[in-house]
């Protein structure tokens, strides 16, 4: 990303935070100021005397400044063509910034808005793939953790092309499924050599996203399902993460009073991404054009894609088996049931086999990107003679 482009769209940010600020902050005083029951409905509109024409200027000022700033950058960037050095640590800012409000940044065009892109070698060239998707707020660097790299490590011993999604982990997870659909596509009929075979491993949020993928795929009758093998998923919610949904029940608790109900808006600083981890939404179907709204589990069943066989990697920070299972939070992000595909409704669960699953114990969530045991699991799941 150019330098010019990345301090635009850090300042677009800037001033859309103003803006949200200045609304809670009118809302705290309309409300109290209205001195409204307890419990009862909390005023509408705008505050009233000289709070609302501060609050009003306030907007006027934040709105021409972002005006004179954002057309200067933009004549600065159309002459200083220097690209930004890729740290990771300005990695993380930008993949963690998509990963809470990417469908904000998305929707207002902001330069920091990642695109969905396939990253590869363009001189290791094999005819088998192995795709890589990474989880909520990731880069794809992130595979790398503590220095082990599963990716790597499968590509290797097999003699697999590595390929590395990276997508706007704040879209919801049905458009990055299509996306995903669509350059899995383009990159099978582009590849060098005829592709023979596919492989891919979802982290997280990424085995919801490959799920949505060959659903968007197999209905669409692309070829790259046909030539998939195995897909991994490490600790996908694919019935939902907990932590979504208490963050959901905690925002919806602010708006039970007028005096604390404009700060829900706080919690509503949570991309559509993340409320698809809610119960693990993959398909159009699942997403509620009220994503805050406090609504069960109404998802459709979306089985998974037939023709390829499926695995599940699950970890809980408990010790016995039994603990494993009924741990809540499991690795502190993802429930062990969900991760495997599990539900309390057997209609619902996902049917993946006993032998192609692993649970591990003293496991946090991203402590599975550079646990051993799920090396070797990977190594021989994904071997080229299993399919």
């Amino acid at each position: 990303m150019r330098i010019a482009q990345s301090v635009q769209g850090a300042a677009r940010l800037g001033f859309d935070a103003v803006d949200g600020i200045t609304h809670i902050a009118e809302g705290m005083y309309r409300n109290i100021s209205s001195f409204p029951l307890p419990f009862g409905r909390a005023p509408e509109g705008r505050a009233r005397g000289i709070a609302g024409f501060v609050h009003e200027a306030v907007r006027q000022v934040n709105g021409a400044v972002r005006i004179s700033v954002d057309s200067a950058l933009s004549l600065v960037s159309k002459h200083l063509d220097v690209e930004a050095p890729d740290s990771m640590a300005s990695l993380a800012l930008i993949s963690a910034l998509n990963g809470v409000v990417g469908d904000h940044l998305e929707a207002t065009k902001n330069p920091l808005a990642i695109q969905m892109e396939l990253v590869h070698d363009p001189e290791d060239v094999s005819p088998d793939l192995l795709v890589m998707v990474h989880g909520l707020a990731m880069h794809y660097s992130f595979f790398g953790w503590n220095g082990d790299n599963h990716g790597e490590a499968v590509a290797q011993a097999h003699g697999y092309s590595l390929v590395w999604a990276h997508y706007n982990t704040g879209r919801h997870i049905p458009l990055n499924g299509r996306d995903l659909a669509n350059k899995l596509e383009q990159l099978v009929d582009e590849w060098p050599v005829p592709v023979r075979s596919i492989r891919i491993i979802g982290y997280s949020m990424g085995g919801l996203v490959t799920r949505s993928a060959l659903h968007a795929a197999g209905k669409r009758g692309y070829r790259w399902p046909t030539l998939t093998r195995q897909a991994v998923y490490l600790a996908s919610p694919h019935h939902g993460s907990a932590v979504e949904r208490g963050g959901n029940w905690f925002q919806a608790a602010f708006q039970i009073s007028p005096y604390s109900a404009p700060l829900a808006a706080l919690g509503m600083v949570r991309s559509a991404g993340i409320t698809d981890l809610r119960h693990g939404n993959v398909v159009d179907e699942d997403c509620y054009a009220d994503r805050f709204s406090t609504h069960e589990d109404q998802r459709q069943i979306t089985r998974l894609a037939p023709g390829i066989e499926h695995f599940a990697v699950a970890a809980s920070m408990a010790s016995g088996r039994n603990d494993r299972l009924r741990r809540p939070l499991g690795d502190g992000l993802v429930a062990p049931r969900s991760a495997l595909g599990d539900h309390l409704d057997p209609t619902r669960g996902l049917g993946i086999p006993e032998s192609n699953r692993l649970l591990l114990s003293r496991t946090g969530h991203l402590e599975l990107l550079g646990h051993p045991s799920v090396a070797v699991c990977l190594k021989r799941w994904l071997a080229p003679g299993r399919a």
